[in-house]
């Protein structure tokens, strides 16, 4: 029988019996009249059994002395060491064993030893050639393959064991720490010469000490190195010589100069800032920090009347226009970085529409109940099955007391079942609510919205009467899925869609700013120089188009309207007509007008008021924040609303994309006088139609809701769906908005009078 057959069998031997003896002392203590002498009895038998069957099993399993002695014998050094190295603790105890291991510790230190022999010499070598001051890291990694090799000879169990009296380890630790020596010894030099923008100083030579030392000293030719590294090998350099500077504040000041004189060529107000601020963010603290420039956010409107920028911790704090220049003033203060923002706004693109068929609930109905009736059944066999079993124990009465039990006992359960299922019928509804689902269509645009700011970085030092002035542009954009005509009872669960007053909400703030981080990312070689004079004047506004007002003076009103009384002025925005390119011998009047797009599908007009200004319908635009225009030259863009009158039906939008307003008429317009309406009725874009005036009438328009009424101009010029919001002229000015007709009635359309407008207008 093999060896490990005979052992595998012995365990089972000894694990059944084991098994047996326990079954047998558990049956014996369970024993009525068994008493705790017997099973104590049990249990120490049990005891000095296991141990007798296990010493038993442990010298036949273990290897025995005799094979150890009969390998050493036999010289085999790598059986004998692993023989070893798994029963050392036995073979120690054993004494007639000494003098094979100690013949096996002589064999394997002999054999074992080429695995030092040549690092050896090579240390040797290396160490006399300064190779330590030539590559450090070179020769520290050499050290380290060394330590390797040292690791690997002392793995045997043995050879660790007698590692403190190993001539071999001893020669090996010799070399190694005559290299220690010989670095502390050359210390400086080292220091220098080392690669820090690579690797820590200490993790190569940590029994080097007084790092600061060394630091200091070797700082004036450290220098010279930092100026020609880039910026993440300085960033390196910083971090791996921490452990030098970090606890002598002293220190920190002078490497904080260097750093600073290094990384700032650029003689700028600016490219010192950032070069102080790199160095703080290093955890380097300079003197030169206490005269850095302050920083301040500057106050003021943003140039487009729009959501103003989110400034996050404005630093130093936050000054009006009139402060800033106040403290530019002062020669005595110290120089200061001011944020000021000259534009804010946001713009929004209409990318992609797509009409999207869903269902909603357009009601309920009664449907019958299924499960009524298989309750209603369950009950009547309930009820049956009590009946039954109430007339067998009338029928067959029980002479015993355990058969009357039993036969109580059956009935009250049947009684019980027929309870319990009847209540459940009682509580089933025949009919059941069921929601009815109709079909319909709604629009989902994806509307980018980007957040635009504008303004300057002004650096101004007054007691050098000098300043610097640097252009930023921020610009966040993200875009939503807006959905127009969505039913609130729609259930088909789209995802990822929001309401128009949803996009309102999000797109009403300008873009988030740091001014720190503004500051920063400022390019240095965009900087405009200003001298003493013109300090002030940096905090002015700049690229703003000029503004040219034009003034409406009120006309005496047709005697026969009704007039609400005198015209206000009003300061209207005027440009001359721009004809779009190509296009000589088409009316001027087309640029001003536009296509509006609501996102829900309809189609109107609208023109130009102001370079940023459209004026149009409110029905056009209703139930949407964000429409899509489409300028006569073919531009696509997006105009935002931002006033809304539904008593006059009128909105206003504004763009981004300029236009030529166009221009009102100042005079009395009387019944009978041509006017020509430009639309796009039917889809047909930019007609144009012509009429005469009907008679100028106060009225209340199509979707007043009470409030006084308006006044309207009828006409029987052509207005058709696809006209609304755009202009009436009458001599080339307009005078009136297209708003309405009588339903299933030609010649006879109102526009909104050019007088409503301009209140409209002049309300802003």
């Amino acid at each position: 029988m093999s060896e490990p057959l005979t052992r595998l069998k012995l365990v089972h031997c000894a694990s059944t019996l084991a098994a047996v003896l326990i079954i047998s002392g558990s049956a014996r203590a369970a024993e009525p009249n068994a008493s705790d002498n017997i099973a104590n009895d049990i249990a120490q038998g049990l005891s000095k059994g296991l141990g007798l069957l296990g010493g038993l099993v442990d010298s036949m399993v273990s290897p025995t002395a005799a094979d150890f002695k009969k390998k050493v014998a036999e010289g085999k050094v790598e059986e004998a060491l692993s023989l070893y190295a798994a029963n050392a603790k036995d073979f120690k105890a054993k004494r007639e064993l000494d003098s094979s291991i100690k013949s096996l510790l002589a064999d394997a230190r002999r054999v074992k030893a080429p695995l030092l022999e040549p690092g050896i010499a090579q240390v040797e070598e290396r160490r006399g050639q300064g190779d330590f001051i030539k590559d450090p890291v070179g020769f520290r990694s050499f050290l380290d393959a060394l330590q390797r090799d040292r690791a690997a000879y002392v793995a045997y169990t043995l050879l660790a064991e007698n590692a403190p009296s190993d001539p071999n380890l001893q020669r090996l630790d010799a070399e190694v720490l005559a290299c220690r020596e010989a670095v502390a010894a050359n210390s400086s030099e080292v220091y220098q010469a080392f690669p820090h923008e690579r690797i820590a100083f200490e993790s190569v030579f940590p029994e080097v000490p007084n790092q600061g030392g060394l630091f200091r000293a070797s700082l004036p030719k450290l220098s010279a190195r930092l100026g020609q590294l880039d910026e993440a090998s300085r960033k390196a350099f910083i971090r791996n010589t921490s452990t030098a500077w970090k606890s002598d504040p002293a220190l920190q000041s002078d490497f904080s100069e260097v750093l600073i004189s290094k990384m700032s060529s650029n003689p700028s107000l600016l490219a010192k800032l950032k070069a102080a601020d790199t160095v703080e963010e290093y955890g380097l603290r300079s003197s030169a920090a206490q005269s850095r420039p302050a920083l301040f956010v500057v106050d003021g409107p943003s140039k487009s009347g729009e959501a103003a920028a989110q400034f996050d911790n404005p630093a130093d704090g936050r000054k009006s226009v009139q402060q800033a220049k106040d403290y530019v003033s002062d020669a005595g203060a110290r120089p200061a970085i001011f944020v000021v923002l000259d534009e804010s706004r946001t713009v929004r693109k209409i990318v992609d529409k797509k009409d999207v068929e869903s269902t909603y609930v357009s009601g309920q109905r009664r449907v019958p109940n299924s499960q009524y009736e298989l309750a209603r059944i369950s009950c009547q066999r309930a009820q049956s099955d009590a009946a039954a079993q109430s007339a067998r124990n009338t029928m067959t009465p029980q002479r015993s007391v355990l058969g009357s039990v039993l036969q109580g006992l059956a009935a009250g359960l049947s009684d019980g079942n027929a309870n319990r299922v009847c209540q459940q019928f009682a509580e089933t509804p025949p009919y059941l609510e069921e929601d009815v689902y109709s079909s319909y269509s709604y629009v989902v645009s994806e509307i980018e919205v980007a957040s635009v700011a504008r303004g300057r970085v002004v650096m101004a030092d007054a007691s050098q009467r000098a300043a610097e002035s640097y252009p930023f542009s921020r610009e966040d954009k993200k875009t939503y899925r807006v959905a127009y005509g969505k039913k609130d009872a729609d259930r088909s669960g789209a995802s990822g869609l929001i309401s128009d007053a949803e996009l309102e909400r999000v797109a009403s703030t300008g873009p988030s700013i740091n001014p720190r981080m503004l500051v920063l990312g400022v390019d240095p070689n965009s900087k405009q120089v200003g001298d003493g004079l013109r300090l002030a004047s940096l905090f002015e506004p700049t690229g703003t188009a000029p503004v040219v007002p034009m003034r409406v003076t009120a006309p005496v009103l047709e005697a026969s309207s009704g007039s609400r009384g005198g015209l206000q002025q009003a300061s209207l925005m005027s440009q001359s007509a721009v004809r779009p390119e190509g296009t000589s011998d088409v009316d001027a009047r087309m640029s001003s007008v536009v296509v509006v797009l609501n996102p829900k599908g309809s189609l109107g007009a609208g023109f130009y008021v102001e370079p940023n200004l459209i004026l149009t319908n409110f029905h056009v635009i209703e139930g949407a924040s964000t429409v899509e225009l489409r300028a006569f030259n073919g531009d696509l863009f997006t105009g935002r609303v931002v006033r809304r009158d539904i008593q006059l039906d009128l909105a206003l939008l504004r763009v981004d994309r300029p236009g030529p307003p166009a221009q009102f008429a100042s005079t009395v317009l009387r019944p009978g006088e041509t006017v020509e309406a430009i639309g796009h009725p039917r889809g047909l874009t930019f007609s144009l139609s012509r009429g005469v005036v009907s008679a100028v009438r106060q009225m209340k328009g199509a979707l007043a809701q009470g409030g006084d009424k308006a006044l309207l101009i009828q006409t029987d010029t052509p207005i058709n769906p696809g006209n609304s919001g755009g202009p009436l002229f009458f001599n080339g000015r307009v005078v009136g908005v297209n708003t309405m007709k009588f339903k299933g009635t030609e010649g006879i359309g109102f526009a909104v009078h050019y007088t409503e407008i301009v209140k409209f207008l002049s309300e802003q």
